[in-house]
This record gives C-alpha cells, structure tokens and sequence, in this order.
C-alpha cells in the first residue's frame, strides 16, 4: 500500500485477500476474467485495475499480459525502509532489526572480499554471516556477510544475536572512531544460500550493499548485504548548501 493508494481500493483488496487465505483462489491459481470479476465484486474495470495494482504492490498477485492475474501468496509481503542520513542511522536500524548469526569464523582475504576491497588488502578477517529480520513476522531481509580486519576482532564475544552495530562494538573495545563509511549499491541476482535463506526463488533479483568502514584511511571494517527486492528499499537524505558551505534554510524559511 502507498499513500496514494484509494482506502476503497485497499478495503477491496483486504476482501480479496481473505477469500484467497480461505483457499477459494489457492495460490498458484489465476484469478477470475476481469469480467467475472466485476461481476462479482460490483467493481467498474477501473476500479478492479486498481485494486489488483494494491494487491501486486503488497505481493499477493502478480500480473502478466496475456495471461492473467496469479496469486503468489496468500499474505502480504513484509517490506523494510532503511533511512540513512548519517552513521548514526545505522545504529537505529540494527535496534528496529534483528540479525542472528549463522557462522563466524577466521579467513584469508577471499576472492569475493577481494572484488568489493576498494584497494588490494591481504591478511586475515573475521566473517561473521548472517540473517537480518524485521516486522512481527520477523521475515528476512538481509543475508550479510561481516568482514572485520584480525587487528579489530577482539571487540567481544558473538552470540547467536548481535543487537550493536560490529562498528560501535569496535569503538567501545579499541578506543577508536570510525571516520567515515564508503557505500556502493548495485543490482543483484539471489542464488544458492543467499536465495534459501532470504526465501526467495533462485535468481531472484535483489540488491546488493557494500559498506567499507574506516578510521582515517585504514580500513576496518567491510559488509556485504544482500536485499530481497520486494522486501527492502533505501532512501537517502541530502542537505544542499550555499557556496559559503551554509545549509539551505528550509522553504518558508529566510
């Protein structure tokens, strides 16, 4: 559901969600002709479009020319916004998360750590894999793995849970400051471990989210994040300035 979305529109489609959940269109199965369904729910052909568009956004259907309506699920798809203004977003969204700890374990610099490394870095890490959750539901929404450089890897015991940011963790251990983050995103395939664990279909696209955290110009810290593309989006915020390097005065605002 968007903002923009009709209440009557929603309502129409909670109706049509429940008659799925009561197994009269199992999922799989196509939906009924739109004329049929007009029929049925005393809806115009606008009106039908645009509850089916309320029920492909929340991922109970999925429409295809030619074919037809399918049900893809009988419950809407969970789905999770990441805001990030500055780093300290990035400790507010591991508390509204949870991220359970699958492995962890000592390595060499690896060929997939070595193809996201902005420069050549030898020497040995600790990988810490996981699975992010969010919502009641607690369906995933990330699959990670955690790089942390073997000078900055005693910065406590890893449970089944981490609840702190790896980043903070190593602050509070080593004294230190992280100065800055280094963030690329790009479109990914989910395949293998990653697509079992996200419960998605392999192949399924998704996103991918590289963090490199440094002190200065060492590098301490880097993750590798895997996004289902149904269940996880990013917004990010810029503050414009003037040429003297002053913030812009919000509208209204002289």
């Amino acid at each position: 559901m968007t903002k923009e979305d009709n209440p009557k529109h929603v309502a129409m489609a909670g109706r049509i969600t429940a008659r799925i959940q009561a197994g009269e269109w199992p999922v799989g199965s196509l939906l009924p002709s739109e004329q049929v369904l007009c029929e049925q729910l005393g809806l115009s052909r606008y009106a039908l479009r645009e509850v089916a568009g309320v029920l492909e956004r929340t991922g109970i259907v999925s429409r295809q020319q030619g074919i037809g309506t399918r049900v893809i699920s009988d419950r809407p798809a969970s789905h999770y916004t990441q805001t990030m203004r500055d780093l300290g977003d990035l400790a507010q969204y591991a508390k509204g998360t949870t991220f359970d700890v699958l492995d962890k374990r000592f390595e060499d610099t690896s060929d997939a750590l070595k193809a996201v490394l902005p420069s050549p870095l030898s020497g040995q890490w600790l990988r810490i894999r996981g699975i992010r959750s969010a919502g009641a539901a607690g369906e995933p929404i990330t699959y990670a793995d955690i790089y942390v450089r073997k000078p900055y890897a005693a910065f406590g015991v890893v449970g089944e849970q981490l609840h702190t940011p790896i980043y903070k963790l190593i602050e509070a251990a080593y004294g230190i400051r992280i100065t800055h983050v280094e963030q690329e995103l790009s479109a990914a395939s989910l395949t293998g471990e990653a697509a079992h664990a996200l419960k998605v279909a392999n192949d399924a696209p998704g996103m991918r989210i590289v963090r490199t955290y440094y002190r200065g110009d060492e590098i301490v810290e880097v993750t590798v994040s895997l996004h289902p593309e149904n269940r996880f989006s990013y917004r990010m915020r810029f503050e414009l300035q003037d040429s003297l390097g002053n913030t812009a005065a919000p509208p209204g605002v002289l």
